[in-house]
């Protein structure tokens, strides 16, 4: 290498050092989380990437300085459906919560803005020996003096599976004094419970429910029912059912999400029904369901986490919401009545990239909302509904941006059998190094889980270390991606390990074509169904690929369909367009052996580094152990690497950096010729 006029290096792309350090990176702040404000104060949750991930509910005082209220033996996170999402609620001045340790439920004062805060104290009582229970989308109810939280629970025990009900838990009672609530069930029966909401009033609850084999983006029901007396002690639940329960959405082919009740008591909802290709905004109201946009942007999100909240009242007759497309997402203001829709008051600088979490603030004139950017973290902000002024809110997290960004290009490519794909190219980004004249970067693909998420162009430690390293990028949003419509997300029914993985290749094609990359050192990585894809892409087409990195990815579909969790335990079928049998799913015609990556092995070409936690019950380790066997039998080389202490989602900060230093190591090593 040689220093040149300008002080840079010339090294080869994808061989050059980071200004970025690991440690550092992955030890930002995460996301600020589910802001609100309680007695003025800014509240949000935050995973604290130095205590492994833990989620703490965090306060910013009138000091100023930023106050951990959750003390370390508590972690504010849920395991219902497995991947969890919001599980608490304020009511009066408790914060209430579900602990992930023993899955019960506490509360917490939060009237002291002292630098100690009272310990949290037990709600719920723990579970008998052999069950358990975690509870989820907690709702506040206050009526009549009642004081209470509705839920989503989830409780299992041995030997019968997991199941979902619609719950109160009695704050008032004195089994709660004593943390020995038992929780009361109002609704059960369906597969999967979601969303509780109460009218203004607290008479009427509406939520979301579905059954296997759907999956709540492939169809779901809209159910609401009155509210019964809440008098008495509540620990016995004796009379006190709902009343009335009343289904308005039940159709095939047809999701419900984002619902919510308006000041004049309609229902306000998001459906890509009657023919709406993208989620838009429906409303119940007076016994009719009218259609408020329709609109070629998405206005809801797959159902992967409890808590999302994507529309905010904010006058009468008229909301501000999240509109997701291809660019980016933006805040729009939409009359109801007329359904016109217009961008919201302050313009959003032209970073932001994603808008999360909305939230109308302590007052009504002010609504909190997560700003996602493209070229630094996460921050809270804070819109004055009556001035337009948009400004930092506080609990800045990740604001603090890198020195240098490499900055997403949203592309579309067209697909071998005529359609079209959507991605973000990142252009290498290193100041301190320059490539020899003539050569092209290397390129890593990322394809994300679900396989119904998507990727998004927020600024994010892993792109941004790989662009520093002298890759580009190309984040992939296959067919199956959410955030294009209803027929882009459903078109991988029946496909998936096909046209994901075609989109895939197609998608290098055209960067090769463009000769914006080196076709001689192409990388690939994913995580769950995006470390299926890897393994999918790297056998169906050896050709194009230097080597892969496959994070508790699925090699036997057979082996996930038999021991997976029963949110998904029929998202596979669906997906493979087979029902699972265990005799003759095992057969060579099955699409299950077919599309298998373990029955086409002898296929890989590429060197495949291989990562499992040790915890995982969505992706368990006997499946990542099978690839690796397979491997090691064929004499392919590999490395696969077990953490203990670690689920589907790598949270520990030494795992993260260790792993992300052994797949770099792993990559160098093909590019200097190693592999």
């Amino acid at each position: 290498m040689t220093a040149g006029m300008t002080d840079t290096i010339e090294m080869p792309y994808g061989l050059w050092r980071s200004p970025l350090k690991l440690s550092e990176l992955l030890s930002l702040p995460s996301a600020p989380m589910y802001p609100f404000r309680h007695r003025g104060l800014l509240h949000w949750l935050e995973a604290l990437s130095q205590e492994d991930g833990r989620v703490a509910l965090m306060r910013q005082r009138r000091s100023g300085e930023r106050q951990c209220l959750t003390p370390a033996e508590f972690n504010i996170r849920t395991r219902v459906h497995e991947y969890g999402g919001r599980c608490f609620c304020v009511l009066g001045d408790q914060f209430v919560f579900n602990n992930l340790g023993d899955g019960r439920i506490y509360r917490q004062d939060l009237s002291d803005d002292t630098p100690s805060s009272p310990p949290p104290t037990p709600v719920t009582a723990a579970p008998p020996a052999g069950h358990s229970a975690c509870f989820a989308d907690l709702v506040p109810l206050s009526r009549s003096g009642a004081s209470a939280v509705v839920a989503v629970m989830e409780s299992s025990e041995s030997g019968h599976g997991e199941r979902d009900a619609l719950v109160l838990i009695d704050l008032a009672s004195e089994a709660s004094r004593r943390g020995a609530a038992r929780p009361e069930v109002w609704v059960e029966g369906g597969d999967f419970y979601a969303c509780p909401v109460l009218s203004p009033d607290h008479t009427e609850l509406a939520w979301l429910e579905w059954d296997k084999p759907f999956m709540p983006w492939d169809q779901s029901r809209l159910v609401t029912a009155e509210l019964p007396a809440l008098g008495g002690d509540g620990d016995g639940g004796a009379g006190r059912a709902l009343r009335n329960r009343r289904v308005l959405v039940d159709c095939a082919e047809q999701s419900v999400c984002q619902i919510g009740f308006l000041d004049d008591h309609s229902l306000l909802f998001v459906s890509d029904g009657n023919g709406a290709d993208f989620w838009n905004f429906f409303r119940y109201k007076e016994g009719e369901i009218q259609q408020v946009t329709n609109d070629s942007c998405e206005y809801g999100e797959v159902h992967w986490v409890f808590g999302q909240r994507r529309w905010q009242p904010i006058a009468a007759n008229k909301i501000a919401a999240v509109a997701s497309a291809h660019d980016g997402d933006r805040l729009v203001e939409i009359t109801l009545d007329s359904g016109s829709v217009s961008a919201a008051r302050a313009p959003l600088a032209e970073a932001v990239a994603v808008c999360a979490d909305l939230q109308v603030g302590a007052s009504e004139r002010e609504l909190l909302w997560v700003a996602r950017y493209a070229d630094r973290g996460a921050e809270i902000r804070s819109l004055d509904l009556q001035s337009g002024a948009d400004r930092p809110a506080g609990g800045q997290a990740t604001a603090t941006a890198p020195a240098e960004c490499s900055r997403p290009q949203p592309i579309a490519y067209p697909t071998r059998d005529g359609q079209q794909a959507y991605a973000y190219f990142y252009a290498p980004s290193n100041r301190r190094y320059r490539a020899p004249p003539g050569s092209m970067p290397p390129l890593l693909v990322v394809v994300h889980g679900g396989p119904t998420a998507r990727a998004t162009p927020e600024w994010h430690p892993l792109k941004q270390f790989f662009a520093s390293l002298g890759y580009a990028i190309l984040d992939i949003n296959h067919r199956g991606s959410t955030g294009y419509g209803r027929a882009y997300r459903q078109s991988l029914l029946g496909q998936w390990g096909e046209i994901d993985a075609t989109d895939i290749a197609d998608g290098v094609a055209h960067l090769v074509a463009e000769k914006r990359v080196d076709p001689a050192l192409v990388f690939i990585r994913g995580g769950s169904a995006g470390g299926y894809a890897v393994l999918r892409a790297l056998t169906r087409f050896p050709q194009l690929f230097s080597g892969g990195a496959c994070y508790y990815g699925i090699g036997n579909l057979i082996t996930l369909a038999k021991i997976t969790h029963k949110f998904e335990a029929s998202y596979t079928d669906r997906l493979v367009g087979e029902t699972f049998d265990k005799h003759t799913s095992a057969d060579p015609a099955s699409r299950f052996v077919q599309r298998s990556p373990v029955f086409q092995m002898e296929r890989l070409a590429c060197p495949l580094i291989l990562f499992q936690g040790m915890d995982d019950k969505v992706v368990p380790p006997a499946v990542s152990r099978e690839v690796a066997d397979l491997l090691a039998d064929k004499g392919i080389r590999h490395e696969y690497i077990e953490y203990k202490n670690e689920g589907h989602g790598f949270r520990r900060l030494q795992t993260r950096v260790d792993s992300l230093e052994k797949e770099t190591a792993f990559f160098s090593m093909v590019i200097r010729g190693g592999g």
